[in-house]
């Protein structure tokens, strides 16, 4: 099982960027529900297995990574395309202190897509979408200068909801990530995404 190979690099790696005095952890995936700042959460999925391999996206609060306890684990079997999503109401959660929305992945086995959706107390929403490369651990990091939002109030938001594969879907997917958080990356960490987005730019023309 992919599962087994997965378990092993996880067990291999520590936490990529704990939270940090600049953080707010919103879901950190251990076994207390609800104590994070992003309130309880809601895991949904849906499958199209037409070769009835089976598919699974949960969590898992005993998996343990280093010193971290907690994970959310997308794992399909051979042919399915499936997608996973979590909703979260907070009710009135301010982030206008951050920057960004981060999450730590420990591994991905493939490419795939992810969005994010904020709705505030005022029925505005700020919306971005984006991609997550195949690869080992690493901190992916959502800034909201990259979010579509007209008029939202980052000082109070209602619900969050979070895809994983929707839209285009890829087959036979993996991952692991561990840790949900709003923060305020360093100015060296914006520097270097602003650098690899201008060699990917150069690299495309």
């Amino acid at each position: 099982m992919k599962m087994t190979i997965f378990t092993g690099i996880a067990l291999a790696a520590g936490l990529a960027h704990a939270g940090t005095p600049s953080s707010l952890i919103l879901d950190d995936f251990d076994s207390i529900g609800g104590d994070d700042a992003a309130g309880t959460r809601l895991v949904m999925s849906s499958i199209f297995d037409p070769l009835g391999q089976g598919g699974e996206f949960y969590v898992d609060n005993t998996f343990v990574s280093g010193s971290d306890t907690g994970a959310l684990i997308f794992n399909s079997g051979f042919g399915a395309q499936q997608s996973g999503g979590l909703d979260y109401e907070p009710g009135s959660l301010d982030l206008s202190a951050y920057n960004a929305i981060e999450l730590d992945f420990l591994g991905a086995d493939q490419s795939f897509d992810m969005w994010i959706l904020l709705s505030d107390n005022g029925g505005d929403t700020a919306f971005g979408t984006f991609q997550i490369d195949a690869g080992g651990e690493r901190t992916e990091i959502f800034e909201f200068t990259h979010f579509i939002a007209l008029s939202f109030d980052w000082s109070d938001i209602d619900t969050i909801e979070i895809e994983f594969n929707n839209g285009d879907r890829v087959s036979s997917l993996d991952f692991i990530a561990t840790e949900l958080r709003a923060t305020v990356p360093a100015p060296s960490t914006l520097a270097m995404l602003g650098l690899g987005g201008l060699v990917a730019t150069r690299r495309r023309r």
